[in-house]
């Protein structure tokens, strides 16, 4: 991915990006976050659990190339590493355990690593019982899968947290017709090769409006506006999701163009 996502100029910002995208992100605790990183550079632990190793070498795997080869950043690339993590961070916390002697001192580290995770609980209450509003994002993506026939091509280069090119190539996975949502392609490809274009609006208050990452949406809708008052393409379809304040909208290339 070259383009969508934060741009992190500098290489000292580079390097701590995704460092506090697992102390800060992954966890509803910061403080369990930070024990969470430590666990990554004690790489020993495989000697004493049988196939640690290649946790290792997944995690660090993602992470230097990440950090490395990828000049935009965004939290949900590491996301897939997220299990792993959680274990390499368990192997250790249980290996420290069982290397101390006492029972007062197995307290004083579970005391240390977990009980300064409680003031971070009314944060989790919204993790354990979230909101469920009573529509969402696969709703859209249902909406548009049943109203552009099955074998047109579309373009939606957009990324939201919940709308990106990646869930869109995964969820559409069995379309017949192609789905043209990768950000390196430029606006004049996308209108080239695709014949439906699919978009959003979001309401000032919407359940997504804090998902946008980046200006993907914005420049992509004042393209499809541009395009529509030179006549390349018209309205096509539109819905009104109402509970999560989003208006869906699909535009047909116009024949000749």
């Amino acid at each position: 991915r070259y383009s969508g996502g934060a741009e992190v100029k500098g290489l000292w910002q580079s390097l701590i990006y995704y460092p506090a995208v697992i102390i800060r992100d992954i966890t509803f605790s910061p403080w369990l976050g930070f024990f969470l990183f430590v666990s990554l550079f004690l790489p020993l632990l495989a000697y004493h659990y049988k196939g640690l190793n290649k946790f290792y070498v997944y995690v660090w795997s993602v992470l230097l190339l990440l950090t490395l080869t990828i000049p935009t950043k965004a939290p949900q690339m590491v996301y897939i590493i997220v299990p792993f993590i959680f274990m390499i961070f368990s192997a250790a916390f249980f290996h420290i355990l069982d290397s101390i002697w006492g029972k007062g001192r197995k307290l004083l580290i579970v005391g240390i690593v977990f009980a300064p995770v409680l003031l971070y609980f009314p944060a989790a209450y919204g993790l354990f019982f979230p909101h469920h509003p009573a529509e969402n994002m696969i709703q859209v993506m249902d909406y548009f899968s049943r109203s552009v026939p099955e074998a047109a091509s579309m373009a939606v280069p957009l990324n939201l947290q919940r709308l990106n090119p990646e869930v869109l190539q995964f969820y559409y996975r069995e379309r017949g017709g192609e789905v043209l949502s990768d950000p390196q392609l430029s606006a004049e490809e996308l209108f080239r090769e695709a014949d439906y274009f699919l978009s959003i609006d979001l309401d000032e208050n919407s359940f997504y409006r804090g998902e946008v990452l980046d200006d993907s949406l914005f420049r992509w809708n004042s393209r499809l506006h541009q395009k529509v008052m030179v006549g390349e393409a018209h309205p096509y379809s539109s819905r009104r999701f109402e509970s999560i304040g989003l208006t869906a909208r699909i535009y047909r290339k116009t024949p000749g163009f």
